[in-house]
C-alpha cells in the first residue's frame, strides 16, 4: 500500500483567486470577449458551476479579468477591451483602462 500525500482543500478566497488566475491567463490567450465559464472550469479542471458560484456571470467574470488586467498591467487584455465592440466597460472602467494606457 503506498502513501499518497492528502491533498489539503482550498478555502474559498483561495479557490476564487485560483479561478481568477486561470481565466486572466486564459484571457490573454484567447481574448476576454471568448472567455466562458466552460472554458474556464476546463482550463481550472473543475465543474462549471463552481465558476458560476464564484463568478455568477460571465459579465461578472470578465469585469473582475479587466480589473486584474489593469492591476497587473496585462498589456493585451486591456487593448482588447478598447477596441472589441463585444467587451462592454463600463464608463468607470473605460476610463481606468485609458487612464492607464496614457500614463
Amino acid at each position: 500500500m503506498t502513501n499518497k500525500p492528502k491533498r489539503e482543500r482550498m478555502k474559498p478566497p483561495e479557490r476564487k483567486e485560483k479561478l481568477l488566475d486561470i481565466a486572466v491567463e486564459l484571457a490573454a490567450e484567447i481574448g476576454c470577449s471568448n472567455i466562458t465559464r466552460t472554458a474556464v472550469a476546463i482550463h481550472a479542471q473543475c465543474a462549471q458551476g463552481l465558476v458560476t458560484h464564484y463568478f455568477k456571470s460571465v459579465a461578472k467574470l470578465k469585469q473582475l479579468i479587466l480589473d486584474t488586467a489593469i492591476e497587473r498591467e496585462i498589456m493585451p487584455i486591456l487593448v482588447e477591451a478598447l477596441i472589441d465592440k463585444q467587451i462592454t466597460l463600463s464608463p468607470e472602467l473605460k476610463q481606468k483602462v485609458l487612464s492607464y494606457l496614457t500614463h
